[in-house]
């Protein structure tokens, strides 16, 4: 044993380390605590942005089954406006599904900040797990679709269509 440093005191190692546990559970919440704030930002705008595509596509279906020449719609079928729209009310009540997860994700971060426990932080990682699942089978399918719509549109050209 080296003569400068302190004996081993039993009961000295545990102190250390609820210490640091202790440190590092004030270090979580504090990260936490500042990314709050933006979560419940992006889960705001994800929200508006949901509500007017929705919105959009509604107004967009009324005003092409209404007057599909004064839309541009004239020289297509009857139905692809109404299709179109539905497509944009479709997507727009997708985009309803990050938005809540990001809610219940901030709503999650205050009941740990407030009772900060494994199983309080566990639940807000369980909704932050939830949006990022999402989000990335959203982004791998998306991928797909466009990979299928290029082989659809090469193969529409190639065969003068």
């Amino acid at each position: 044993m080296n003569r400068d440093s302190p004996p081993d005191l039993p009961g000295a190692r545990e102190t250390d380390q609820e210490s640091d546990a202790a440190s590092g559970q004030e270090t979580i919440s504090l990260l936490l605590q500042q990314t709050r704030p933006w979560v419940l930002v992006i889960a705001v705008l994800a929200a508006i942005g949901a509500g007017l595509m929705i919105l959009g596509g509604i107004v967009f279906g009324v005003f092409v089954a209404a007057a599909p020449e004064m839309a541009g719609f004239d020289e297509l079928p009857a139905s692809f406006g109404v299709w179109l729209a539905g497509l944009y009310v479709f997507f727009g009540g997708l985009y309803v599904l990050p938005s809540m997860w990001l809610f219940k994700y901030s709503s999650r971060i205050s009941r740990y900040i407030e009772a900060p426990t494994s199983a309080t932080l566990g639940e807000a990682l369980s909704a932050q797990k939830s949006f990022w699942k999402f989000t990335g089978i959203a982004a791998l399918s998306l991928i797909a679709l466009y990979f299928v719509l290029m082989i659809a549109f090469f193969l529409a050209v190639s065969m003068g269509i």
